[in-house]
């Protein structure tokens, strides 16, 4: 008894703890076009699946995920793939290690704006941070046999099978509890001795098509909690079409939208029409997929808005046309989008991939005005034109651009599991004659070799890459002839950075790959400017998964498909996770050295050193989960801020930052989740420019599980950034909640949320889901929004969705 006392006190102190600091300190995420970003489970070595819903997709042209692991100060930035009303993107397994994933999202609006979310990152606001989750011992015990992780299964095949055959005498079988979405579904599951199992046809309305999350709690005998797993998977409403030796299993929907969108701020409204279709198919081990969205917004002057694309695998094939987002070595190409075809064969020890599309689509320039010989101003964008067609011999013009298509190839020998190395090539041009008013088109290659040593059942590990390429900023006048470099460089004048025999070795050595002229860079291969490296060495010992690296890239490395990659740069890294108590107890270790200036073209080098440690305790499955990070990044150069001549130039700054992140699920009356974290930074900056900065937010969230038909939401916020005196506040409360009626046919949403400080809005959100007859589905959502001393904004939007 005095047990359950004590239990029921730590958990009513926790919840204390929430609401002291949600009477201070607010927390949910700013955006004016992403309605929310969810995440599957984190864990350790495991892909997870990146959603973002969109207000607006019509108004959006790209959507980057930028993440990082905690021990690197280097974010990742990958194109996340829009379908309808929703961007998504797979974060492979290797890029998802404890303690904590940072991200934040970078937008492109149609009309060339940018935004982020949360907004204002990394000039006012900070990137959002998610504890990883490492696996616990009992996750050994505690064995989901069906279904997989992330697995897209159609509702009439949905298996929920659990086994409990590892766990140990003191585990009461029969007081497990299994949660689908938060719902207890306990009294439909069949205990047949230490196996679990649920079969969704015989319960026909517990499982629904989308998004599941299940939860899996096994007590001891005395009644304790002695283990929770979670896994997250899809349900598909499929149906059987035509037998051909076997089932053929498809699902989809077709969906179209209305929306029209009233801005205050600009007095307009523009009226949206989208249709779109989805499709999954399965027959033996072939798999199907397929979709479409076609939009009003679509038009000849902006990038496509329009997607598509057909895709068809099995276990040694994948072909992919349309819209496709190749993946290859991260320094060549990973996660761009190209409109064409993608393709791999894995067979054997034979993997083949190759992908040709376009990046870039051209959208054509227009002519201002024409001036004569004498009238013709010294600007860039005036340039020589037919004075046959124009009248006049120079023109002032706003510049398109060009279409741009990629080529790529990678030929790899070897397997995951042991040794694979692999040959990689890229070729992206600009096609001069996709438009009549464009500058300086350009061209690139990389070429490359990767490879990646396993052993010991994946507890050693070495891998590396190494990339090297070249570009040419305007490919106008084309490759030079012998007598042409004669002719240019006959003086032996070198102010283009070259000589006459230079310039021709390096068009015997790439003439046939890249256009050589005096705009190709690098001119001198010897100095390893276009290279781009790295080595990673991981093992996995004593309860220690160490890591340590070392990456090279010069200053003129450049790949056009993959055009974040940050250059000129070299240093090591390394990184240890020591596991403790079972795996309940974990410590966080990593240093980075890095500097610039690796070819001598600045000024002075800079070197940037960055120390990140922390503490995670796991220790009871009916205590809170507690996170603490800490980070140092230090930058500095030898420029001194009283060198009046170069002081603006000078680098020397120090950042301290502190976390804290605290997940708890408990059960109060009903079942809530909730989370709390806290982040402080502070950047000393003595050079010349003297940015000091500080930055606070606190974050509160609470879901909680009423019933099957209701849910709550409440997220709690607090801000503040001091950067150079400028003080930047604010506090926003979201409310919200789900409730389903009529038999689950009807599902009302409702959203609100205010904030205050610097930055004032005030934001209502209502979504109501109606199934008229059996798989369609009508849609309205009604959002009004309203800044300081402004109009109301709002956007409607009706739409109607078939289940195939």
């Amino acid at each position: 008894m005095k047990a359950d006392n004590r239990i029921q006190f730590e958990k009513y102190f926790i919840i204390s703890v929430i609401i002291f600091f949600t009477s201070s300190a607010i927390f949910a995420q700013l955006s004016n076009t992403i309605s929310s970003v969810t995440f599957g489970e984190l864990q350790e070595g495991v892909s997870v699946n990146v959603t973002a819903e969109l207000i607006s997709a019509p108004t959006i042209s790209t959507i980057r995920i930028a993440y990082k692991t905690f021990e690197s100060t280097e974010f990742k930035i990958r194109e996340m793939e829009i379908i309808g009303n929703t961007a998504s993107f797979q974060i492979p397994g290797d890029d998802i290690l404890p303690p904590l994933l940072t991200y934040y999202l970078m937008i492109t609006l149609t009309d060339g704006n940018q935004e982020t979310y949360p907004l204002g990152v990394p000039a006012i606001a900070r990137p959002l941070e998610l504890v990883v989750r490492t696996p616990s011992e009992k996750d050994k015990e505690v064995i989901v046999l069906s279904p997989g992780p992330n697995e897209l299964i159609p509702l009439n095949d949905l298996f929920i099978s659990v086994s409990l055959v590892k766990v140990p005498d003191d585990v009461d079988v029969s007081k497990t509890k299994i949660f689908l979405n938060e719902q207890d579904i306990t009294s439909k599951i069949m205990f047949a001795g230490d196996l679990l199992l649920f079969y969704a046809d015989n319960f026909p309305g517990t499982v629904e098509e989308g998004f599941q999350s299940m939860s899996v709690e096994v007590y001891d005998t005395a009644g304790t909690l002695y283990h929770s797993l979670k896994r997250d998977f899809n349900v598909v409403d499929a149906k059987y079409g035509l037998e051909l030796g076997g089932p053929f299993t498809y699902s989809g929907n077709v969906f179209g939208e209305i929306r029209n969108e009233d801005y205050a701020t600009s007095d307009r409204q523009t009226l949206f029409s989208n249709i779109g279709l989805t499709f999954n198919g399965k027959y033996d081990d072939w798999k199907f997929r397929a979709y479409g969205y076609v939009t009003s917004e679509e038009n000849s002057t902006i990038q496509p808005q329009n997607r598509y694309s057909l895709t068809a695998e099995n276990d040694w094939l994948y072909i992919r046309g349309g819209d496709a987002f190749p993946r290859y070595p991260d320094l060549l190409l990973n996660g761009k989008r190209v409109r064409g075809i993608d393709g791999r064969i894995d067979f054997g020890i034979l993997h083949l991939q190759g992908s040709y599309g376009q990046t870039v689509r051209e959208v054509e320039g227009s002519l201002i005005q024409t001036y004569t010989y004498d009238t013709a101003p010294l600007q860039s964008n005036v340039v020589a034109i037919d004075s046959a067609t124009y009248g006049e011999p120079f023109g002032e013009v706003n510049f398109g651009r060009f279409n741009r298509d990629l080529a790529s190839a990678r030929l790899a020998l070897g397997s995951e599991q042991g040794f694979i190395f692999g040959l990689s090539y890229l070729h992206a041009i600009d096609d001069m004659k996709s438009i009549e008013w464009g500058s300086r088109p350009q061209e690139n290659i990389v070429a490359g070799a990767d490879f990646r040593l396993s052993l010991d059942n994946q507890n050693f590990v070495i891998r590396g890459q190494a990339m090297v390429s070249a570009q040419n900023t305007d490919i106008t006048t084309g490759t030079f002839t012998d007598a042409q470099i004669d002719s240019i460089y006959s003086s032996g004048d070198n102010s283009l950075g070259s000589d006459a025999q230079t310039m021709k070795d390096l068009v015997n050595a790439l003439g046939n790959f890249i256009t050589v002229n005096q705009f190709i860079q690098p001119i001198n291969i010897d100095e390893l400017a276009s290279l781009a490296s790295e080595a990673v060495m991981e093992l996995n010992y004593f309860n220690n998964n160490f890591r340590a690296s070392y990456i090279y890239r010069g200053n003129d490395y450049q790949s056009f498909g993959q055009e974040f990659t940050r250059v000129d740069l070299k240093g090591f890294n390394f990184y240890d996770r020591i596991r403790l108590m079972q795996n309940q107890l974990f410590f966080t270790f990593g240093y980075e050295q890095l500097e610039d200036n690796l070819q001598g073209t600045k000024l002075t080098t800079t070197k940037f050193q960055t120390f990140n440690a922390s503490a995670s305790l796991f220790l009871r499955e009916d205590f809170p989960s507690i996170t603490i990070g800490y980070t140092l990044n230090q930058n500095k150069n030898d420029i001194n801020a009283t060198d009046t001549l170069n002081n603006y130039l000078g680098i020397d700054d120090k950042t301290n930052k502190y976390s804290v992140n605290l997940g708890y699920d408990f059960v109060a009356g009903i079942r809530h989740n909730s989370s709390l974290s806290f982040m402080s930074a502070q950047r000393l900056d003595d050079s010349f420019i003297n940015s000091d900065a500080e930055y606070l937010s606190t974050s509160v969230t609470v879901n909680s599980y009423w019933t099957r038909q209701l849910i709550s939401y409440v997220s709690l916020t607090y801000y503040n950034s001091e950067i150079i005196n400028e003080i930047y506040n604010y506090t926003t409360i979201s409310l919200g909640g789900k409730y389903r009626l009529l038999q689950d046919k009807l599902e009302l949403s409702l959203y609100l949320s205010p904030s205050f400080g610097d930055f004032e809005r005030n934001s209502i959100d209502f979504i109501g889901n109606y199934q008229v007859i059996q798989n369609l589905w009508l849609r309205l959502q009604l959002r009004f929004y309203k800044y300081a001393n402004q109009g109301t904004n709002s956007i409607t939007g009706l739409s109607v969705r078939y289940n195939l």
